[in-house]
């Protein structure tokens, strides 16, 4: 049973004790209670505080996301095996567990090859996703030793974009020389494609993919 799930159960148990508690404490006003309502009210109170302790177990032994849309909880076992991915919850006991941001963006900018004097230096950002946290875990996650940290995985998935990207400039300097309207639309589109097609090539294997240009511009 998942975290989120278990506290769930745990505090609809507690609000039907709770009022099945009230009830019988109310029943039982004014008059001398029986040995029936004596035997609900105890078995109520200490199943009520039984779910409050479960609650707060349940809590410490698990971990959170804080923002469902853009990141994931990957834990892993003492091996370093991923054993489970999470948008929302995992369990904590026995396991590593890491935040991973599933976006990022990098800028990357090239000076063309070419003899011609108009041609002006290119600047673009490119965005891309975690596709695989299974994959991109095990390829760019944190090393043996090293702090695992949401920002550190971060980190390592801009700079594995970063990576990219200056092979892409050394790869297609030639053919960016006919990039000069950030305007146009046609441009932008081509401009994309290129990125598209070597990024998701590249950055398959990690587990990443491309999503798309973010911007562009010359000087």
């Amino acid at each position: 049973m998942a975290p989120n799930t278990a506290l769930a159960v745990l505090i609809i148990l507690l609000l039907v004790t709770f009022a099945t508690l009230m009830v019988t404490i109310t029943q039982g006003h004014g008059e001398v209670m029986s040995r029936v309502r004596r035997v609900i009210i105890t078995l109520s109170s200490s199943c009520f505080v039984v779910c409050v302790i479960g609650a707060f177990i349940v809590k410490s032994l698990s971990a959170s996301s804080q923002d469902n849309d853009g990141e994931l909880i990957v834990a892993r076992d003492k091996a370093g095996r991923v054993v489970e991915v999470s948008d929302s919850s995992v369990w904590t006991i026995g396991r590593t567990v890491s935040f991973v941001t599933t976006w990022a963006v990098a800028a990357s900018s090239v000076q063309p090859i070419t003899d011609n004097p108009k041609v002006r230096r290119l600047h673009y950002e490119a965005m891309v996703q975690v596709t695989d946290p299974v994959v991109f875990m095990q390829t760019c996650g944190p090393m043996p030793g090293q702090v695992d940290t949401a920002a550190g995985n971060l980190q390592r998935l801009k700079d594995t974009l970063g990576y990219q990207l200056f092979e892409f400039n050394n790869a297609r300097s030639k053919d960016l020389a006919k990039f000069y309207n950030p305007l146009s639309t046609e441009q932008t589109k081509e401009l994309e494609s290129m990125l598209r097609n070597h990024l998701d090539e590249a950055l398959k294997p990690k587990g990443v993919a491309f999503v798309r240009l973010q911007a562009w511009s010359v000087e």
